[in-house]
């Protein structure tokens, strides 16, 4: 069956400036998320199961706390060894060929976008997302790096938190909130995030 996919972004990290390529993918098999585009933010030359281990992960995932070190203590629901690596391998493999910002409203038209199946958006420079949200239906995306990132991401991304007290800081900050949970932590009493068992 042909997977249309495409490279949309290979440049430095806005995390750590080193190189990071970012691809779409237009159709998944992944039943949770149904029939969504997805955009996958990865090292450029080293694979991700590789990046994990050695805390080159901090260019695509920045000071996210679910990476844990080298590997260790990770609680990330991404498993690096699955999806990212297969999608990692094709590109490595010429099977992304190069996609224009301009060209997105040709591929994205009446789609829906997951930003992103795996890295941190913030990772990204901003023109990329503007380029996809504007081509795009509709889109759903995280990050991590709500404290620091361009401030515009909150237009579109929703910061994730592990904690009430970041939840009351991010939306102090304009941010829509999705608060992770750790399995039996009854969800907290407050306005606005959405809870769910990570």
């Amino acid at each position: 069956m042909h997977r249309p996919r495409y490279a949309i972004y290979s440049g430095p990290s806005l995390f750590d400036g080193k190189p990071i390529r970012v691809l779409l993918t237009l159709n998944t098999a992944n039943r949770k998320i149904g029939d969504m585009a997805q955009v996958w933010i990865l090292r450029d030359r080293v694979d991700p199961v590789r990046a994990v281990q050695s805390n080159g992960d901090a260019s695509i995932c920045g000071t996210c706390p679910l990476r844990g070190d080298h590997g260790r203590g990770r609680s990330c629901y991404v498993v690096p060894f699955q999806a990212p690596l297969m999608v990692w391998k094709e590109a490595r493999a010429g099977k992304y060929p190069d996609l224009a910002l301009a060209a997105l409203g040709d591929v994205l038209a009446g789609r829906l976008v997951r930003v992103s199946a795996y890295g941190d958006p913030a990772a990204v420079p901003t023109a990329v997302w503007r380029a996809v949200v504007t081509a795009a239906r509709g889109w759903t995306g995280y990050t991590h790096a709500w404290r620091t990132c361009d401030p515009i991401l909150k237009t579109w991304l929703m910061a994730s938190v592990e904690s009430v007290a970041d939840a009351a800081a991010a939306q102090a900050q304009g941010w829509r909130v999705f608060y992770a949970r750790p399995l039996g932590v009854p969800a907290p009493d407050f306005e606005g995030p959405q809870a769910v068992d990570a």
